[in-house]
């Protein structure tokens, strides 16, 4: 099945013209959801990186090679 690229969501709104109904194709959809997904995980590693929840790449590959020696 081909994809209409033309489709946006329709909205449906009431007097506050605030969005109470959003109808998109299953497709966008799911985009949509994978988007959020990846946001939540950036948003994730910004606030440990805040934290200092991290190491350096350097020290990283420096284990890696000194496990890899064992």
């Amino acid at each position: 099945m081909k994809r209409n690229k033309n489709l946006k969501p329709a909205y449906e709104t009431r007097w506050s013209a605030e969005a109470k109904l959003v109808v998109m194709d299953v497709k966008s959809f799911e985009e949509q959801e994978d988007t959020m997904a990846l946001l939540k995980l950036l948003a994730m590693g910004h606030r440990e990186i805040e934290e200092g929840k991290f190491q350096d790449a350097e020290d990283v590959f420096a284990e890696l090679d000194k496990a890899d020696r064992q």
